[in-house]
C-alpha cells in the first residue's frame, strides 16, 4: 500500500507489477518489463516511485504517475541485484534506503533514489523470512527460517552521495596546448622487451619498422617513457595511411611489464544480440534482447568492445543507435569495434576507477587496459590512436606491434607521443546558398569534428543575415554531440538579396581548458527565395504554457523524464498528398534526449485528405535543462517549416521526474 492508503501495488507469477486504486478497485497500470515471475513489490513512502523484483534477479523502479487515473508509469531504473531471485523489498521509513533480500541468502541496502548499492550483509545461515530497516536507519533486523534472528548495524553514506567512482571515456584531466615534438628519432634494435626498451624524451616522434628476426612473440618495438600522475598523452601511429603493411596495435605497460588498467566495467544487466551487427562501423540497428530495460547514454560491453547507447529502437524491425548517432560508430575507452553474431552475450556496464570496490551482484566485471588496435573514432583506418591518462608517477613502456604478429621491412611506422590540443573543426554545413519558400523556412544543419577529446558545447551563430530573414537561436551543438540543426525562415515581404550582398557566415565558438576557441568564419552563401510553399504548417503545444511576450511564439515547458503533446496542423495551398515530417528526430533543433515517441519507422505523417496530427514529444532523463527554439519541417509541397516553439527544459528537482523508454 502507498503511505496515504490510496494505491496498492501487486506483483504476480505472470511477470507483471500492477497499480490499483484502493477506493474503486480500478487497475490503473500494468508494467510488463520483467522477464520472469515477480515476487515482491513496494511503494516509496513519498508516493513518487514503486519497485518490483523477482526471479529475474533484477530490481526495477518506476515513476508512480497513475495515482488517481490510468497512466503509463515509466521505468526509470533497473539494477541486477542478487545471484538468485529477489524475495523481499523494504523501504526505510524515511525513504532514503531500500533493503533487498535474495534467495541466495544475501541482503543488500540501496539508495532509494538511484538504486546504488551502499551495504551488503553477510550470507545468512538460513532463508530469510522477515527483514526491515529500523526507523532510525541505523540497523537491519533479520529473522530466519531456522528460528534465529539478528540485528546488524549499518554505516551508510549521505543519501545524496554516490557510492560509485565512475571514470568516463574522456575524463576531465588538465590538458596542455599542442607542444612541438622535442625529438624525432629513429627506432633502434634491439628493443623488443622492457629491459632493452628505447628511452624517449616526451613529446617525441619515432620512425621505425617491425622487422626484428626471431620468434613472432618478439615482433614488437618497445619504448620507455617517464610520466607523472595526471598527465594526458596522445599516442598515434601513422602506418596504413602511408601505405605501410603494418596493422598497428598499441599498448601501455607498467614497470613490471604488465598491462596498465584503464577502467573496470561492472555489469549491471545482461543481454544478447537478437540479430547480427552488419559491420564494425554500423551505428544503428544494434538489436538487443530486453532492450526496454536499457537507457540512453549507458555503456554496453560486447566481447571487448564498449559503445554508448545513443537512441532507442523505433519499432520491431530496428535496434539501438550508438554514439555518435551518425556515420561510423565510436567506441569508448579506446576499445576496438568488431562485428557481433546473433546470440552473442553483452552487458550494460558501469565504469569504476581501477582499485575501487565494485558491487558483487552476480554479474561479471571487465577490466579494460590501455591498448588500441584501430582508432576508436574510425578516422585513421587501421592505424592506432590511444589516450593515456597517467595514473601515477613512474616509468611506463609503450609496446607497438602488428595486430597479426607480422613483421618485415615493409611494416614501417611513425609513432607520435604528444600532449592533447582539444579543439574542434567544422566538418560540413548541409545547406549552402539555401533556397527557401517565401514566407517559409529551411533547416540549417552543421556537423563538427571533435579533436583530442574536446567534449564541450559549441555555439553556432549566423552573421550577415539579410533583412527579412531570421535564424532560430540559440544554436548549440551539445557536449559529446556532433551535429545541430536550426531554422532559417523569411517574412512574407522578404526579398532575395543582391548578388553583391555580403554572404552569410557561420561563426563557431567554444571554451577550451584555459582559453576560448573561435574558428574562422565559414561562408554559407546568400539565401534565395523561391515560390511560396503549397503548405503552411502550424505547431502548438497542447496544453500550451503561454506565449513568449517578446515574439509571440508558443511555449512548451517540460522536465527531463516527461512527455508532452504537440498538435501539428497543415493548411493545404495546392498540395493534396501526404505530408511527411521525418522520423523520431522531431522536433528539429531539440536538445539531445528529446524525440517524437509515437512515430515507429514510418515517421510523423499526415495522410492525404487529413490536416492534423498529434505528436507525443518525449524528454528523456538525459535531456539537459535550457531554452531554445524548436520546429517541424517537411520537404513536401515545395518545402515548409512550422514557426518556432519556445522550448523550456526545467531542471529536475531531487526526486523529480526521470525518464522512461518510449
Amino acid at each position: 500500500f502507498s503511505a496515504d492508503s490510496q494505491n496498492l501495488a501487486t506483483c504476480s507469477a505472470d511477470a507483471t507489477v500492477k497499480i490499483w486504486r484502493v477506493t474503486t478497485g480500478e487497475r490503473l497500470d500494468t508494467r510488463s518489463e520483467p522477464l520472469k515471475e515477480q515476487i515482491t513489490t513496494a511503494i516509496h513512502p513519498s508516493g513518487k516511485w514503486f519497485v518490483g523484483a523477482g526471479s529475474d534477479s533484477r530490481i526495477r523502479m518506476w515513476r508512480l504517475l497513475s495515482t488517481d487515473q490510468q497512466a503509463i508509469n515509466p521505468l526509470i531504473h533497473l539494477q541486477f541485484a542478487h545471484e538468485g531471485a529477489v524475495e523481499k523489498l523494504r523501504y526505510s521509513r524515511d525513504g532514503q534506503w531500500l533493503l533487498s533480500v535474495g534467495r541466495d541468502r544475501t541482503l543488500k541496502v540501496w539508495t532509494a533514489e538511484s538504486l546504488s548499492e551502499v551495504a551488503a550483509l553477510p550470507r545468512q545461515s538460513a532463508a530469510v523470512q522477515v527483514a526491515a530497516i529500523d526507523p532510525m536507519g541505523r540497523h537491519v533486523v533479520v529473522g530466519r527460517m531456522d528460528g534465529t534472528w539478528e540485528i546488524y548495524p549499518l554505516t551508510l553514506p549521505s543519501a545524496t552521495q554516490s557510492p560509485r567512482a565512475p571514470q568516463g571515456p574522456t575524463a576531465a584531466l588538465s590538458s596542455a596546448p599542442l607542444t612541438t615534438v622535442s625529438s624525432t628519432v629513429d627506432e633502434r634494435e634491439p628493443n623488443s622487451h622492457s629491459q632493452d626498451a628505447q628511452p624517449l624524451a616526451l613529446p617525441a616522434m619515432v620512425r621505425g619498422a617491425i622487422d626484428r628476426e626471431g620468434d613472432a612473440a618478439d615482433a614488437a618495438d618497445m619504448f620507455a617513457l617517464d610520466a607523472r600522475a595526471g598527465e594526458r598523452w596522445i599516442l598515434e601511429v601513422k602506418a596504413a595511411r602511408q601505405e605501410s603493411l603494418l596493422d598497428s596495435y598499441l599498448e601501455i605497460l607498467d614497470e613490471a611489464s604488465a598491462p596498465v588498467p584503464r577502467v573496470v566495467l561492472q555489469a549491471v544487466q545482461d543481454s544478447y544480440f537478437t540479430f547480427r551487427t552488419t559491420s564494425p562501423t554500423a551505428v544503428d540497428s544494434i538489436r538487443l534482447h530486453n532492450w526496454q530495460d536499457m537507457r540512453m547514454h549507458q555503456f554496453l560491453y560486447c566481447n571487448g568492445e564498449v559503445v554508448r547507447l545513443w537512441h532507442y529502437p523505433r519499432g520491431p524491425d530496428s535496434g539501438f543507435s550508438v554514439f555518435p548517432g551518425q556515420g561510423s560508430r565510436h567506441t569508448m575507452f579506446d576499445t576496438t569495434a568488431i562485428t557481433h553474431p546473433m546470440g552473442e552475450t553483452c552487458y550494460v556496464v558501469e565504469p569504476y576507477t581501477p582499485g575501487t570496490p565494485t558491487p558483487r551482484n552476480g554479474l561479471p566485471a571487465f577490466t579494460v587496459y590501455y591498448a588500441n588496435d584501430d582508432d576508436s573514432e574510425r578516422e585513421l583506418g587501421a592505424d592506432s590512436r590511444l589516450t593515456f591518462d597517467v595514473p601515477r608517477d613512474g616509468r611506463y613502456y609503450v609496446r607497438l606491434r602488428d595486430a597479426r604478429h607480422f613483421r618485415g621491412a615493409a611494416y614501417r611506422y611513425e609513432l607520435t607521443i604528444r600532449p592533447p590540443a582539444p579543439t574542434f573543426a567544422v566538418e560540413s554545413v548541409a545547406t549552402v546558398n539555401p533556397e527557401l519558400p517565401l514566407g517559409g523556412g529551411v533547416p540549417l544543419s552543421v556537423a563538427i569534428n571533435r579533436i583530442d577529446g574536446y567534449d564541450g558545447a559549441v555555439q553556432l551563430e549566423l552573421t550577415n543575415v539579410p533583412l527579412g530573414f531570421h535564424v532560430a537561436m540559440p544554436w548549440t551543438i551539445e557536449p559529446g554531440q556532433l551535429r545541430a540543426t536550426t531554422l532559417l525562415w523569411s517574412d512574407d515581404q522578404a526579398k532575395t538579396p543582391a548578388d553583391d550582398a555580403p554572404a552569410m557566415q557561420l561563426v563557431a565558438t567554444g571554451q577550451g581548458h584555459d582559453h576560448p576557441i573561435r574558428l574562422p568564419p565559414y561562408d554559407v552563401g546568400r539565401p534565395k527565395l523561391k515560390d511560396p510553399s503549397k503548405l503552411r504548417v502550424h505547431a502548438r503545444p497542447v496544453p500550451s504554457a503561454g506565449e513568449d511576450p517578446a515574439t509571440g511564439w508558443p511555449i512548451l515547458e517540460m522536465a527531463p523524464g516527461s512527455t508532452a503533446t504537440v498538435a501539428l496542423q497543415v493548411e493545404r495551398r495546392g498540395h493534396e498528398g501526404r505530408v511527411n515530417f521525418g522520423g523520431y528526430q522531431n522536433p528539429l533543433n531539440a536538445p539531445y534526449g528529446m524525440y517524437a515517441g509515437n512515430v515507429g519507422l514510418s515517421g510523423v505523417i499526415i495522410p492525404e485528405q487529413e490536416n492534423e496530427r498529434t505528436v507525443f514529444i518525449v524528454a528523456d532523463r538525459v535531456t539537459a535543462p535550457g531554452e531554445r527554439l524548436v520546429f517541424f519541417a517537411t520537404s513536401d509541397g515545395g518545402g515548409a517549416t512550422s514557426s518556432p516553439i519556445l522550448l523550456r527544459i526545467r531542471p529536475t528537482e531531487a526526486g523529480g521526474e526521470l525518464s522512461s523508454s518510449p
